[in-house]
């Protein structure tokens, strides 16, 4: 299925993550970065969570996806993923599953910033590798553009 690229401006808007395991971390960064309200909602934190991250320290709840725009499904367990998803979906929120790319409303690319350019390489969720390799290459190459 064809993706359309887009950058979003997140700045004040509600973004659920849940799971705060390595890629649930990763990707509350990036959406930290990107001035999201963020709430992580997970049963135990890393110290690496972004410190304007609220915290919910508990199992996930149907309400959670409420007011979101955006919900990262990032748990250890599938059917609770999908069942993220699938809820999510029903409260009108787009949804990214780490664990199931076919499952997913929209991909985050492989990004790399310098200056004003930003550069994002996608494989539509198919191979983040070669994403990454390809982000990687263009990065050593445009590094110090301005």
């Amino acid at each position: 299925m064809p993706l359309y690229p887009v950058f979003l401006n997140l700045k004040g808007r509600n973004v659920l993550v849940v799971g705060a395991g390595p890629v649930g971390v990763r990707k509350a960064r990036g959406l930290a970065a990107a001035g999201a309200r963020l709430t992580v909602v997970a049963l135990a934190f890393s110290a690496s969570l972004p410190k304007s991250a609220r915290r919910r320290k508990r199992a996930y709840r149907t309400s959670d996806v409420r007011g979101c725009l955006l919900v990262v499904a990032a748990t250890d367990h599938a059917a609770l993923n999908a069942r993220i998803a699938r809820q999510a979906r029903a409260a009108g929120a787009l949804v990214n599953r780490t664990d199931d790319a076919r499952d997913c409303d929209y991909q985050v690319p492989s990004l790399f910033r310098a200056g004003k350019l930003s550069v994002a390489v996608s494989t539509g969720g198919r191979d983040p590798r070669l994403a990454r390799r390809i982000r990687l290459d263009l990065q050593k190459r445009y590094r110090g553009t301005r």
